[in-house]
This record gives structure tokens, sequence and C-alpha cells, in this order.
């Protein structure tokens, strides 16, 4: 795996593990309905 392709891919990585984190603070605060999960 060339250097540029890994670094792309982590970045995307923590991107997404981001969102899901902000999806579930989104959820907790919105008291557990949510439709987007």
């Amino acid at each position: 795996m060339s250097p540029a392709l890994a670094e792309k891919l982590t970045i995307a990585v923590i991107g997404w593990q981001g969102r899901a984190l902000d999806a579930e603070r989104l959820w907790r605060v919105s008291g557990g309905s949510c439709d987007f999960l």
C-alpha cells in the first residue's frame, strides 16, 4: 500500500469514527428517538 493511500484511508476511518460519535451524542441528547440510526 502506498503511503498516500494509507494516509487517505486513515483520514477516512477517523472521519467515519467522528461521525459515528456525533450520531451517538445526538441520539443521547434527543432522548434515544432517532430515525437515521
